[in-house]
């Protein structure tokens, strides 16, 4: 039971902040109580402090903001929940508006359909109404001619014949001649002939009736998609992309109203805080001013005080004058002495309660100061140690070189280092360092370090040069020993070349033959494996 009770050692760390349940359960409850005062719940249902840290869509409205928040973070956050449930609201009478829109292009759409297909019924009525009479007028025509043909006697010359004036008014149209004036044909012919030929002209005339009416149907055919298209055109129904181009633009447009509106109270918020800023600092100047007046002032009439309170003290203390002693036959000495030590006494009092006590009050006026002072330096000292230690949080740095004197893991090896700061390391515990000012020797002690390594690589990569430099040297002159040549002389040559370089033309030009000829008489002769080929290796055009 000890070892299930005993905390493990992960959580020693934690046990500050670890809290019994009946702790925890009245922290809840606190924190609970603290929210639901700033939000008001859409819903009355009880909620815990874990929802209402991250209202979603239960808040109904935000209360008054407190002016104890002085437009910080908590503040700017309950403005903008408050905006953001206005921009909803707004959002949510917009989509009503537009559904009820619908509702109402629908119904109407609906009774639009209603009074069209009345319409297309009737006139689909009025066509078929009109067909029936023009087949009825053919059937007419028919019939009144079948009753002529039935009426004539087929034994006359002139039985299917048409007369004259019917000639001149179908004959072109229709294509039909009296007997004696077909074209082509020299001479009348038979009746067999004329029968043909009347019933090859009926055969013209219902093949062109049947054309007429294939062009009457289509035409009311034409007629009836016409009046489909026209309902369909007339029809409110909005189709899918413009409904999702209008939410989009909708949702742009409220999203740009927020941000702005965020961005105008945050301005809002820093100019006000600016503002509140100069004026506490000007208050707290004038404050400053009136307090030293009025120490000026309780100074001088303590001063005033003390020197009344002297002079009556004197006073007091003077003796009587001889004539009253000498003179006892008078009965009103005794009175008079009396009088004049209520007198002292009745001036010393009003002194003091005017004088002294002021006085008291402005001795205490300092000290409230001074308390005032302090903890306004101690809250500006723990606001700096704080962005310090945010610093060497966030720094490279000060991990790479710590203070190892300061360390507690390392004090006896700085002890076996120095004895002498062993000794004098009780003197330095007594005497206080300020938190500030180790922090900054941590910082100056890293960055002295950081300067003694940056400077110790140079110096390493300065060495290093400087050996390569030499090994280039060696080997160059190696070079030149193979190629018979003097090492010296040529880089003697060089080193003058470069000093003459700005000088006459004439002039370097003889110093350049005066060395080219005492480079031919101090030229060595040639020695080593390499002295046959005399130092001219693979030259085009040697012999």
């Amino acid at each position: 039971m000890a070892n299930i009770d005993a905390p493990p050692p992960f959580a020693r760390s934690l046990a500050p902040y670890i809290k019994p349940r009946e702790e925890a359960v009245r922290i809840r409850r606190a924190l609970t109580l603290y929210l639901k005062a700033q939000v008001i719940l859409s819903d009355d249902a009880s909620a815990s402090h874990i929802s209402l840290c991250g209202p979603h869509g239960d808040v109904g409205a935000v209360k008054r903001i407190p002016l104890e928040l002085n437009n910080g973070l908590r503040a700017q956050y309950l403005k903008a929940l408050q905006a953001n449930l206005v921009a909803r609201r707004e959002y949510n009478e917009v989509v009503q508006q537009i559904t009820d829109q619908k509702k109402d292009i629908n119904h109407s759409n609906d009774e639009n359909d209603d009074a069209n297909k009345d319409k297309v019924q009737v006139l689909q009525t009025y066509l078929s109404l009109l067909q029936s009479r023009r087949e009825h007028g053919k059937l007419q025509i028919f019939q009144h001619y079948l009753g002529e043909l039935n009426a004539m006697d087929a034994a006359k010359s002139g039985y299917l014949a048409i007369t004259e004036d019917r000639s001149q008014l179908y004959g072109p149209i229709l294509g039909v001649f009296p007997h004696e004036q077909i074209p082509g044909n020299g001479a009348p012919t038979g009746p067999a002939s004329d029968v043909e030929d009347l019933i090859y002209e009926l055969e013209k005339a219902v093949i062109r009736a049947k054309r007429k009416a294939d062009a009457e149907k289509r035409l009311v055919e034409k007629l009836k998609s016409q009046s489909q298209r026209g309902r369909g055109d007339g029809d409110g129904d909005v189709p899918l992309h413009v409904k999702l181009t209008a939410m989009r633009r909708t949702r742009d447009e409220l999203v740009r109203w927020v941000e702005e509106t965020l961005v105008t109270s945050t301005d809002d918020g820093e100019a006000i805080e600016e503002e509140a800023d100069s004026t506490a600092d000007e208050d707290a100047a004038r404050s400053m001013e009136d307090l030293r007046l009025q120490i000026q002032e309780h100074y001088a009439s303590y001063i005033n005080a003390r020197t009344a309170l002297l002079h009556a003290l004197s006073a007091a203390s003077r003796p009587l004058p001889s004539e009253s002693r000498n003179n006892p036959g008078r009965t009103q000495t005794p009175p008079t002495v009396q009088h004049n030590a209520a007198t002292g006494i009745s001036l010393l009092f009003p002194y003091i309660s005017n004088s002294l006590l002021p006085l008291s009050k402005a001795h205490k006026a300092p000290a409230g100061q001074k308390s005032y002072l302090s903890t306004i330096l101690v809250k500006e000292k723990e606001k700096a140690c704080q962005i310090l230690d945010r610093l060497q949080d966030e720094s490279h740095l000060l991990p790479e070189y710590p203070m190892l004197a300061k360390d507690p893991r390392f004090k006896r090896a700085v002890a076996a280092i120095n004895p002498r700061q062993l000794l004098s390391a009780p003197a330095l515990q007594n005497t206080a360092t300020s938190e500030i000012v180790t922090r900054a020797e941590a910082w100056a002690f890293a960055a002295q370090e950081a300067g003694v390594a940056t400077k110790a690589e140079i110096e390493e990569n300065l060495s290093h040069g400087d050996e390569m430099t030499k090994n280039a040297g060696e080997t160059l002159q190696e070079i030149y020993e193979i190629m018979n040549q003097d090492y010296d002389e040529a880089t003697r040559v060089d080193d003058e070349g470069e000093k003459e370089e700005g000088k006459d033309i004439w002039a370097s030009d003889a110093n350049k033959a005066r060395n080219r000829v005492r480079y031919s008489r101090t030229e060595k002769q040639p020695k080593g494996p390499w002295s046959g080929l005399n130092g001219k290796v693979g030259v085009v055009g040697d012999g």
